[in-house]
This record gives structure tokens, sequence and C-alpha cells, in this order.
């Protein structure tokens, strides 16, 4: 009762729940991503515009591309100085980046920048951040909703 409930409300929110057999992994093994982008593909879906919120290195991506080559793809990453580390994918005609954060409201907020380039954080006050040794630095924030609007399509996956 509670799975049929479970699948009933997640249907109304525009969600399926498929039980995978090892056979359906392809491997048998997958776990993770892959077996993430192996079932959208074995369910046939192929998305056509995917966002990447958080894309530091844009190695996400790197690993969507090999299962949706032709999906376009916006990479969101709030610190400007990780483009460098996409420019292989930038190169290429179906992947942009744009250098953000994303929010619940537009406007800009306090970014601070711990020494691994992964763990940055808009929750530190300048206090803490000062306490902890963290530099700051002032980003720009929009919110998906805006970006949907501007893209003018809503997207597939959103990766955050």
């Amino acid at each position: 009762m509670i799975k049929r409930i479970t699948k009933s409300t997640l249907r109304k929110l525009g969600f399926e729940v498929h039980r995978l057999t090892p056979s359906e992994t392809v491997t048998g093994r997958l776990t993770g991503i892959e077996l993430f982008f192996q079932t959208w593909k074995m369910y046939g879906h192929m998305p056509s515009f995917i966002i990447d919120v958080g894309a530091n290195h844009g190695s996400w991506t790197r690993g969507a591309l090999k299962h949706f080559p032709n999906a376009n793809f916006l990479l969101i990453e709030p610190q400007q100085r990780l483009k460098q580390y996409s420019e292989d994918l930038l190169a290429l005609e179906n992947v942009r980046w744009r250098t953000a954060g994303i929010g619940d409201h537009t406007g800009e907020l306090l970014l601070s920048l711990p020494p691994r380039d992964d763990s940055a954080t808009f929750r530190l006050t300048t206090q803490e951040a000062q306490q902890q040794g963290h530099p700051q630095e002032m980003v720009k924030v929009t919110t998906l909703d805006d970006i949907v609007d501007e893209e003018n399509q809503i997207p597939d996956i959103v990766k955050i």
C-alpha cells in the first residue's frame, strides 16, 4: 500500500519510479551517475537541454556528454576562475558557461573560497570566513526560474 501511494504521489508530481533488474543495468554492475545516465537512455529519454549547477571543472558534464552528445548544456558556476578547466567543453557548439550562483532570489552574495575549489559556499558570514582564513568575493546570483525564462526552455535535467 505504501509503495502504491508513493508511486501515485510521485506520478502526480511528474516522476516515474522503475525497478531495474541486473540485466537492465547493461553490465549488472553500474552504479551512481552511470546508472542514472543508462537508465534515462534505456527508457528512451534523450534530453535536449541540461543545466549543470556548480559545474566546477566540468567533470559531470563530460560524463553526461558521453551519453547525450546532442543535448545543449549550460554550465553555471559562481567561481569565474574555474572556467579555464572547462575550455575544452566550451569549444563545443552545444556547451555554454555562465558565471553565477543559484539562489532563491536574484542579486549578489559573498562567496567564501576555502582552499578546495569544490567547497566554495555562500553560507559563511564575513566574520566566519575571516576566522577560517577564507577569502570572499561578491558574486552575482540568479534563480533557476530566471534561467528558464532567459533560455526560453525547460531543462530535462538539472544537476545541482
